[in-house]
């Protein structure tokens, strides 16, 4: 029992009989199952009916091993791109806003060129400082300055022999070490620092950066020479809020992966994926599955369907937010129930007829009112099937 120590588990007995000739029970055959596998049932068949109608008759572009997922045409053609180029070693250059997923695209390239079998190696250049980042990316000898191990080290460089190197943020690569990577690049050598000895490397060179480049040339901020072999191929990742038909799929995949993360079983309403496809999304996909992981997180075990969101949650992480809608203005007052209350009849009166001579009252002034299944599906928080199937019961015209 709750409260003595002794865990609550609320389950669902189904029991069958069985019976002899002359009709009497020998045995009841009884099967105990969880409401939490019946919950995740119900998740899993509303996550799979959105998927459903979300790529209706429209090809979904998803590489499982790195999780890519794209509905929008500008993703589509993107991916299509980047798989095509993967095939050959030529450097690309990946630009987009922050947390577009750039990191994302470069580690589906790697997984799509033959270089699949070794490493993607990543480093971002504005991680580290200089002296450090020096050393992390060409290695170091033994005593090559205050610090180093007496064994030496290997650098990125080394580690990406054969396989890919992503350099993220290579806009933050301090000038001194763009002309060292300038030569690594074109000649294939590289030393560790304190050595004079030449390593030769061979990797797929994949860089990132959410700045405009030329304009830190004419800053004199970044080599021009070093640009050019960088921008081989260029790729720029669009940002979200340009690809609308991105956000539904990418949400119902986060929302999947945090409810199995955090063991929750969650849903989301219709209402909530019109706030998300109304919202700019300035952190781009990043702001949307850490807005999808504060969903599930921070609702209360026993609430399974998140009907809505405020406004005031998206952008602002640090609020607090309710799983009941945001205010009644949303919703006035359709109807005065006392219009309602019957004579009480004892002999007519039930409460389901009453209940559903209130339900037919307001769904008839809400329809009368909008003239849409849809909008009335909004206003009284339920699916636009089920408005459509009331509509049918009461017989309502508008």
């Amino acid at each position: 029992m709750p409260g003595n120590g002794i865990p609550d588990y609320n389950q669902i007995v189904s029991a069958i009989p069985t019976f002899d000739d002359r009709g009497n029970i020998l045995f009841i055959i009884g099967v105990v199952q969880s409401i939490d596998h019946f919950n995740r049932r119900y998740q899993d068949a509303v996550i799979n009916d959105i998927q459903g109608q979300v790529f209706l008759n429209q090809n979904r572009q998803q590489d499982h091993a790195v999780r890519m997922i794209a509905h929008s045409p500008e993703m589509k053609a993107l991916l299509d791109t980047a798989k095509e180029v993967s095939e050959v070693d030529s450097s690309i250059l990946i630009t987009g806003e922050s947390g577009v997923g750039k990191n994302a695209l470069a580690s589906y390239i790697h997984r799509c060129s033959p270089r699949r079998g070794r490493e993607l190696v990543e480093i971002n250049c504005a991680a580290l400082p200089e002296h450090l980042l020096e050393a992390e990316l060409f290695g170091y000898e033994k005593g090559a300055f205050t610090g180093a191990l007496d064994s030496g080290k290997r650098g990125i460089f080394e580690e990406a022999h054969g396989g890919t190197l992503f350099l993220d943020e290579i806009n933050s690569l301090p000038l001194n070490l763009q002309g060292k990577l300038l030569r690594v690049i074109e000649t294939g050598n590289m030393r560790r620092v304190g050595s004079n000895r030449d390593i030769y490397v061979d990797f797929r060179l994949i860089t990132a950066t959410n700045t405009d480049l030329q304009q830190q040339i004419e800053e004199q901020r970044f080599r021009a020479d070093l640009y050019y072999r960088l921008n081989v191929i260029p790729l720029e990742v669009p940002a979200l809020r340009s690809r609308k038909a991105d956000i539904i799929p990418l949400c119902l995949h986060f929302l999947k992966q945090y409810c199995q993360k955090y063991d929750r079983v969650k849903v989301l309403s219709d209402r909530v994926f019109e706030q998300m496809l109304s919202y700019d999304w300035p952190g781009n996909v990043r702001e949307l599955r850490n807005c999808v992981e504060r969903i599930v997180v921070t609702s209360s075990r026993t609430v399974m369907e998140i009907r809505e969101l405020p406004s005031s949650f998206f952008g602002q992480f640090g609020s607090t937010f309710s799983m009941e809608p945001s205010g009644s203005a949303d919703l006035p007052i359709l109807i005065q129930p006392n219009d309602l209350i019957p004579d009480m009849d004892e002999e007519s009166f039930s409460l389901q007829s009453y209940l559903d001579q209130c339900e037919k009252s307001i769904l008839e002034k809400i329809l009368k009112k909008y003239k849409s299944t849809y909008k009335a599906a909004e206003i009284l928080k339920i699916s636009q099937p089920s408005v459509v199937r009331r509509k049918s019961k009461y017989h309502i015209d508008y």
